[in-house]
This record gives C-alpha cells, structure tokens and sequence, in this order.
C-alpha cells in the first residue's frame, strides 16, 4: 500500500502545481500521512477511512483561515497569466452582470465596478471565481504603459 499512498500523494502535487488555486493541499496532507500510516498498518480500509476523516477535517477547519492568509499576505504564488494584461470588451459589462472580453484569442467573463461599453480597452486586475475583474483603461494609464 505504500508505493499506492506515494503515486496519490506525487499526483496531488501535481495537480496543486498545475492549478490556479489552492484546491488539494488538504489531500496531500491527507496523503503524506497515511502513507506513512501505511508503514505500519497494512489494511487498506482503515487507510483508506483515515485519509478520508483528514482531508474532511482539514478543509472544513482550515479553508477559510488559508484563504485569509493568503488575500492577507498577498500571496500570489500561482499568479494567473491573464493578470495585468489588457483586452477589448465584445459584450458590455454592466455593475450587476458580466460581460466577455476577448485578450488575444481567449475570450473570457469578466465584471467591472462599473458600466463599460463594448469596444473599450480594458486591463485585468484580479481573478474573481471563474470571472476576472476588469477596469477601463484610460488615457492616463495608457500614457504611463508606454514609458
């Protein structure tokens, strides 16, 4: 069961690595300890029950504090690709939905504090869920991108 806990533990990683957010660190925790629960116990099922309890705990206890800690310190370890970039709005956004905005060839969902219209340039501030929020650039900030 060892070589089993280890290849789940290694995938975990993995899939931690390649992801934008935090969203398996519970189970690698989870992992790493019954893999060396497996050095002793051999029952897979009581492995099995252990990572389970773990992973629950963890994620119920700590989810709300990490992500805190994380806004807190401004930790950006996985720094989304789009942050930063601009793009030219192709549906309007609007205070209370979002619109799309296409940044190269990838279209994306987007929200703003405020209405802006179609054809507008726009950058990327920050990733909200699956939408990004995004600011109108104006003639001020276009200026100060080109020095």
């Amino acid at each position: 069961m060892f070589w089993i806990w280890l290849t789940i533990l290694i995938l975990f990683i993995l899939i931690e690595f390649t992801t934008e957010a935090t969203t398996t660190i519970w189970f690698i925790i989870a992992s790493l300890v019954t893999l060396l629960l497996s050095i002793f116990i051999d029952e897979f099922l009581t492995q099995f029950i252990v990572f389970t309890v773990i992973s629950i705990f963890l994620f119920v206890k700590y989810k709300n504090e990490l992500n805190n800690l994380i806004n807190k310190l401004n930790i950006h370890a996985k720094k989304d690709k789009l942050i930063d970039k601009s793009g030219l709005v192709i549906k309007e956004i609007n205070k209370n939905s979002s619109g799309i905005v296409k940044v190269g060839k990838k279209k994306i969902d987007a929200i703003a504090k405020k209405k802006i219209n179609k054809s507008k340039e726009v950058i990327i501030v920050k990733k909200i869920g699956s939408e990004y929020l995004v600011e109108e650039v104006n003639e001020k900030r276009k200026n100060n991108k080109k020095h």
